[in-house]
């Protein structure tokens, strides 16, 4: 038997595809509704229930990173503990989840709780309060 080439193995070498204008529509959307001054009070409450809180809150999809969950790095029961009063809530909801080790991201189209990078001690931030920071 013989292997030849075939187009269905060929491998883009190029830049990573940029996102569609309606993904970067709904990119903005999601980083506007991060924006938005948010207050709760969390007490040893899973993770998961937060998400499903803010999902219900805001309307977004916000999920737990599932290759994450599925490698055992991401519990849906770790347990977040904190409170912010009319704050962004992309910042407040990074502060709640820094001390379990998660970070939120915008990801195709959701918002994702997701593991942090080990050496990556940074809080992410949405770009329009990184611009009013002195920022981006």
């Amino acid at each position: 038997m013989a292997f030849g080439r075939s187009k269905w193995l060929a491998a883009n070498a190029g830049p990573p595809p940029q996102d569609s204008r309606p993904q970067q529509a709904c990119a903005r959307r999601i980083g506007a509704r991060l924006g938005e001054k948010a207050s709760f009070d969390f007490q040893d409450v899973p993770v998961a229930a937060v998400a499903a809180h803010f999902e219900q809150q805001t309307g977004e999809n916000f999920i737990l990173d599932p290759s994450a969950r599925k490698d055992g790095s991401l519990d849906p029961a770790t347990r977040v503990t904190g409170s912010a009063s009319d704050e962004p809530l992309g910042a407040a909801l990074a502060r709640l989840l820094l001390p379990a080790k998660l970070t939120l991201s915008i990801r195709d189209e959701l918002v994702v709780f997701t593991p942090a990078v080990e050496d990556d001690d940074r809080v992410p931030v949405p770009d329009d309060q990184a611009r009013e920071h002195g920022g981006g």
